[in-house]
């Protein structure tokens, strides 16, 4: 289950991100600083479910395959995905195409994540790439890719398939370094609890991030 979708053209900053996850699911970001793309998944009805956030930018969003995509949670609602190959696609407007500073955050619920993306604007191997934000093994990995496809990955050390609800940022900074906060506490590298690690950094820091011409799906979850 996914909810509460943002993008933003800055990296947010760990007060920010705290500030973001302690407002819980629901909160208005209508009028935030720097929002491109807000998808709250909760306006109570079938799709299409429509971008809010910035006056100027309207994003239709629609479905692929098959499957419940409004589920109840509290008094609003998520889209819960069959986990195979379900998934929703933004399309790739022009104020999502954002190669500096950004970040995404998200609500997600899950029991297992083994292979499971939670956002990408990947067209996969021999495609246009830009990143990927998933759970693989169970554990959160952040993907950044350059234009030649050189990729920088960050994984969680905890994982996360634990049936519970959990906030999950992650940022990419125009100087090339990526960051992912959880629950609103940031990760910091290392192998114990609370960090992540690195583990692939042919495009570390100062590599420009892609701007991939491929569609961003939420989902295939």
């Amino acid at each position: 289950k996914i909810d509460d979708i943002s993008i933003w053209s800055k990296a947010l900053s760990s007060t920010e991100v705290s500030n973001l996850y302690n407002s819980g699911s629901g909160t208005s970001l209508t009028g935030s600083s720097d929002l491109e793309g807000w998808w709250k998944m909760g306006d109570h009805s079938v799709l299409p479910v429509t971008h809010s956030g910035t006056a100027t930018v309207s994003v239709g969003v629609t479905a692929s395959a098959s499957g419940t995509l409004l589920e109840a949670w509290g008094n609003d609602y998520s889209i819960s995905l069959d986990g195979t190959d379900d998934y929703l696609s933004i399309g790739n407007p022009s104020a999502l195409q954002i190669t500096g500073d950004m970040s995404i955050g998200m609500w997600f619920k899950t029991s297992s994540g083994s292979a499971n993306r939670l956002i990408a604007k990947d067209g996969g191997g021999g495609q246009p790439r830009q990143y990927v934000l998933l759970l693989l093994n169970n554990k959160l990995r952040w993907v950044r890719f350059n234009s030649s496809g050189t990729l920088f990955t960050i994984d969680s050390v905890d994982t996360y398939n634990d049936n519970a609800w959990h906030h999950v940022v992650v940022t990419n900074k125009s100087t090339g370094t990526i960051d992912m906060f959880v629950d609103g506490v940031q990760l910091t590298e290392g192998t114990g609890s609370g960090n992540y690690t690195v583990e692939t950094t042919n495009g570390d820091d100062g590599i420009t991030m892609n701007n991939a011409s491929v569609d961003i799906e939420i989902g295939y979850f």
